[in-house]
């Protein structure tokens, strides 16, 4: 935590003058004491005309009113990051919370540190470029904490397309990585390159999601290349494969990967699995995120060890921990058609099985899995999709056809974080 010696206050969105975020960083450089708070009481957008000041030899802290209501965008004046200290050691603190940072285009993307130690809350770090590396953020000999954050559509041609972490720590939680890209044929790690450090990067709660690298050679990793000690758990990787590279990272069990890279093997982990992930949205909070769906098998499959006691969007995580930066509140299962149906035997059922999908906190179902599931033995039934999708009415359904054997049974229908059936 940073305590102010002297406060500042944004009141406008100008690029400049009385009020603007400029002219309180030139008054933080200036003024007498090295730790001060900006605040931004301002809502809307401030476009950036030219490259903001360097913050210089200072501790600072910039707090925004909400990344859903405050974006800082590079306008125009050039390629510029649009926060950044000197490439000087500098033994400072500063803090970015409550705002989204987008269209920086530094040889860092949105936020360029050198040395220090730095934190990021509550931020969107969106559609930036980093020319050389860290498309989102870029860190050299510094350490770094991020919580409820996300990272979205950054991109690089070379080092980390949202983070690049060159002899830097860094611990993360409660985070969103999705749809970042490595653009360049050479480059490495599509969310996350941590290298050249003996300090680590612990990750607990974080969702990877859809990041890219156009680049896959010597198995390096889209979503997270760990070349220095690194740690996670409760984390999602989904997406292009391999989702992990690098010979420092080390699963701590209870996390999810779409494919098996990066010695998942610890209790709880399940390589190969589909987090059945919705589109990065809008859904609660101030940051956008990925919905666990119905059937999800990251729901309830976490360990409360390290897990924040919220979800990225300040949920409570009741019961067992979900794996990822969100937690389902979630469902109810409804059956819906072909109940109480009969056909004689070895011939389909005229009306398929449904089953309605619902939740309570108007979380997305859509493109969830139902499961269903007919004895074993005995009277029973085959059926066309015993994992059906969930259409846009919220309904998934299933064909049945009466086996050889006579008699009565029930089909159950269910779904991860979902009652009812």
């Amino acid at each position: 935590m940073i305590v102010p010696s002297t406060a500042f206050t944004v009141t406008n969105t100008n690029d400049s003058g009385a009020g603007s975020l400029r002219q309180a960083l030139i008054e933080a450089n200036a003024a007498v004491g090295g730790a001060h708070v900006i605040s931004i009481s301002a809502t809307g957008t401030i476009n950036l005309l030219s490259a903001l000041p360097q913050i210089v030899n200072i501790s600072v802290a910039i707090n925004g009113p909400g990344a859903d209501s405050l974006t800082i965008n590079r306008s125009s004046g050039g390629n510029y990051a649009i926060f950044a200290t000197p490439g000087i050691l500098y033994t400072r603190a500063y803090g970015f919370s409550g705002m989204r940072l987008q269209n920086g285009a530094g040889g860092s993307g949105a936020i360029a540190i050198t040395g220090g130690s730095t934190t990021l809350n509550a931020c969107v770090i969106a559609n930036n470029l980093g020319t050389f590396a860290g498309g989102g953020v870029g860190l050299v000999s510094s350490t770094i904490t991020i919580t409820n954050t996300t990272f979205s559509n950054n991109r690089t041609p070379l080092q980390g397309a949202a983070i690049n972490a060159q002899g830097s720590a860094l611990t993360i939680s409660n985070s969103t990585f999705s749809g970042n890209q490595i653009t360049g044929t050479s480059g490495i790690a599509g969310a996350i390159q941590h290298f050249a450090s003996s300090q680590p990067l612990t990750l607990a709660n974080v969702t990877f999601s859809g990041n890219t690298s156009a680049s896959l050679g010597a198995g390096r990793g889209v979503a997270l290349e760990c070349d220095s000690p690194g740690s996670f758990r409760n984390t999602i990787f989904n997406g292009q494969s391999p989702q992990i590279g690098g010979g420092g990272c080390n699963s701590l069990g209870n996390n999810l990967s779409s494919d098996g890279a990066g010695n998942l093997n610890q209790a709880g982990d399940l390589p190969n699995s589909n987090p059945l992930l919705s589109a990065l949205g809008d859904l609660g909070g101030s940051t956008s995120t990925h919905a666990l769906l119905p059937g999800s098998p990251a729901i309830d499959a976490g360990t409360s060890t390290g897990a924040p006691a919220t979800d990225q969007r300040d949920i409570a995580r009741v019961g067992a921990v979900d794996i990822g930066a969100f937690e389902s509140r979630g469902f109810t299962i409804t059956r819906t058609t072909g109940n109480a149906q009969t056909a004689t035997i070895n011939t389909a059922f005229a009306s398929p099985l449904g089953a309605s999908v619902v939740s309570a906190a108007s979380e997305p179902v859509q493109g969830g899995v139902v499961r269903f599931t007919a004895p074993g033995s005995g009277a029973s039934a085959t059926l066309s999709s015993p994992s059906a999708t969930i259409a846009a009415s919220g309904e998934a359904n299933t064909t049945a056809t009466a086996n050889g054997s006579a008699g009565s049974y029930t089909v159950n229908a269910n779904a991860a974080g979902a009652t009812g059936g």
